[in-house]
């Protein structure tokens, strides 16, 4: 009987998976600015109001719930982020590369936006504490890709 109500409490848990990114190298919950969950990014306001602003398939990100061609903002594969629908280098945006985001396709020091290392996300190539300026609770290694095409536009 323990073990069945155990199980109950506990798989709400383990299915609503989410990931969180806040404003601050603190995880205070008045910080939070977004919310991964169900293939959905909501736009967290404050702890008690959110609003869906991405919706997530097939490697498209989709303005709200909409599935139209129009409607994509981000296309991902392998750690590319390109503009719309397409995946040509032509409109290859950022490259997710051992944790730092680059412009582009580049592997120069001086093309690196973010670098993001241990839930903490910082300016350029630096993991300075001068340099974080977001943070990051991830419970699913896939959506790094994800945070770095929210985190792109800071």
């Amino acid at each position: 009987m323990r073990y069945c109500l155990f199980i109950i409490f506990l798989l709400p848990l383990i299915v609503c998976a989410q990931t969180k990114i806040y404003v601050g190298k603190d995880k205070f919950p008045n910080d939070q600015v977004y919310e991964i969950k169900n293939n959905i990014v909501y736009r967290v306001n404050n702890p008690a109001s959110k609003i869906e602003y991405l919706f997530i398939e097939n490697g498209k990100v989709y303005f709200k719930d909409r599935k139209f061609f129009t409607d994509i903002k981000y296309s991902y594969t392998k750690g590319s982020i390109y503009k719309g629908n397409s995946t040509s280098t032509f409109d290859q945006l950022f490259e997710l590369k051992d944790g730092k985001l680059y412009i582009g396709n580049s592997n120069f020091s001086s093309d690196c936006l973010f670098t993001l290392k241990d839930g903490i996300i910082y300016k350029g190539d630096s993991t300075s504490t001068f340099d974080a300026f977001m943070s990051y609770d991830i419970e699913n290694p896939d959506d790094l890709i994800l945070i770095a095409m929210l985190i792109a536009p800071y």
